[in-house]
């Protein structure tokens, strides 16, 4: 009885501990953040097309990627500063029209995108602008011609009228002749 007398008349104290947290003097690192694309679209079969990303808190080293499989990063993406990169793509003739996403990944894994950021649209009508040689008679075979001109890379058939059989071969050094 002596020893449950003591526990009842025994005093219990609680002690309340309080943590503070003090905030790190790193800050926490921020996505990057996608404001706008120029141009922000490009015709199929397009190559060379020089780009700019505007946004904030890109940093050097940066990747971009486009969420269309049709648009290719044909060059080093350029880290001008904190606000802008500038990049060049090439555009398949086959590329999936209309908007995607474009992506920046920091070289920290972070990354920011802008919904609809880059649209593909079809291409636009090729201009012959000189054809060499401009005539020949009636007779005449495999005679060699030579049509230059813009967005020519989009042509898949050429037609000199009846009688005429065009054979197309592709130019090994320009692709693409403006």
């Amino acid at each position: 009885n002596a020893v449950i007398k003591t526990l009842r008349s025994a005093v219990f104290f609680a002690a309340v501990v309080t943590i503070v947290l003090f905030p790190s003097t790193k800050a926490m690192a921020q996505a990057p953040v996608i404001e706008a694309i120029v141009p922000d679209m490009g015709h199929q079969g397009e190559t060379g097309l020089d780009v700019a990303i505007y946004g904030d808190l890109f940093q050097d080293g940066a990747s971009v990627f486009f969420e269309n499989p049709g648009i290719t990063v044909s060059g080093p993406v350029v880290w001008i500063d904190p606000t802008e990169l500038q990049l060049t793509i090439d555009i398949d003739i086959s590329a999936p029209l209309g908007p995607g996403d474009v992506f920046v990944i920091n070289p920290d894994f972070l990354q920011g995108a802008l919904v609809d950021g880059f649209t593909v649209i079809e291409p636009e009508a090729p201009v012959p602008l000189d054809v060499t040689p401009n005539q020949a008679y009636t007779g005449d075979t495999d005679v060699d011609v030579v049509i230059t001109g813009t967005l020519l890379y989009t042509v898949i058939d050429v037609d000199f009228g009846p009688g005429v059989t065009a054979v197309m071969e592709p130019n090994p050094t320009n692709e693409r002749i403006d």
